[in-house]
């Protein structure tokens, strides 16, 4: 007692250390412990009988270039669009055109983006495509695509207008044909169940090669159970880090009840950045630039 006591530099600062591990590794645990919301393409594997047939990464420019696939675009999102392309051939029935429909839980989970960036990827392998927008309650895709019309679905439905005068060709891929709401009618579903509606289908079916329908959300409405009966798949689009995994399992009650028909899932929205907001790497340049496999921006000609 009473001698000089000198501080232990390294017991501080190995503490110090210490400290500054531990609290970033409890709050990561916390936020995973406490995160309700789909994380990961395995987890959602795990809940789901339904096949995940594929995922896609949150694009640089989502916010504006809504149209994210175009002829010379080999960033990851549209690779990974295209692979999902190919997965759906094995849903087609030989001699007769593929049928998508694609929905989701609730709004906002990307499944109109997907829907027109799945067929403009088949309308750039020179396929005859109809996008239908028979989101009636809502619609938003020929307004985001950029186009203004005053007829459409609505007008084949009732009988004022004939199919091939409501459609729009797209202007970079002209095969492929968006068929807009027109005008939103008060009963969505009482004109999707009209025989008008089957004379339609066949229409679209004899002028076509695939056929993607963009539906209301299963979990808000019964349309797009209703359009399910004229689908070869249904796509059911779940949004990384905000679906909520008990929104995962009313979309597994949904196979098991047949309420679809054939349905598989994609996972939208991945972000490449790690689960704090830090790049993986090497991993995540390799994922997000594919060993020049892949380029966020267009390849030139020449």
């Amino acid at each position: 007692t009473g001698k000089p006591v000198s501080p232990k530099h390294l017991l501080i600062y190995a503490g110090a250390l210490l400290i500054g591990l531990l609290i970033p590794v409890l709050y990561g645990v916390a936020k995973e412990l406490l995160n309700t919301s789909i994380t990961n393409k395995e987890q959602l594997a795990m809940m789901l009988s339904a096949p995940v047939i594929g995922s896609i990464d949150q694009a640089d420019d989502h916010g504006e270039k809504f149209a994210l696939v175009s002829k010379d675009d080999r960033s990851v999102a549209a690779e990974q669009i295209r692979a999902l392309r190919a997965s759906l051939r094995f849903y087609a029935k030989k001699g007769k055109p593929l049928v998508v429909l694609s929905t989701s839980s609730f709004s906002g989970e990307g499944k109109t983006f997907l829907s027109s960036n799945l067929a403009r990827s088949y309308a750039l392998q020179q396929q005859r495509v109809a996008l239908l927008e028979f989101d009636m309650r809502k619609p938003k895709l020929a307004k985001r695509m950029g186009y203004k019309t005053r007829h459409g679905i609505s007008s084949v439905l009732t009988g004022a207008a004939a199919p091939g005068e409501v459609f729009v060709a797209d202007e970079e891929t002209p095969l492929l044909h968006l068929y807009p709401t027109g005008a939103i009618p008060p009963n969505p579903s009482e004109l999707i169940s009209t025989p008008e509606m089957e004379n339609f289908m066949q229409y679209l079916q004899t002028n076509y090669d695939v056929i993607i329908i963009d539906s209301p959300p299963q979990g808000l409405v019964s349309d797009a159970q209703l359009l399910s009966q004229w689908s070869d798949v249904t796509l059911v689009v779940i949004r990384f880090n905000v679906t909520p995994r008990t929104q995962v399992r009313e979309i597994e009650n949904w196979n098991r009840q047949n309420k679809l028909g054939k349905m598989a899932v994609v996972l939208n929205g991945v972000k490449t950045t790690g689960y704090y907001g830090y790049n993986y790497s090497p991993y995540y340049y390799r994922r997000k630039y594919g060993d020049d496999y892949y380029t966020t921006r267009s390849v030139k000609k020449g």
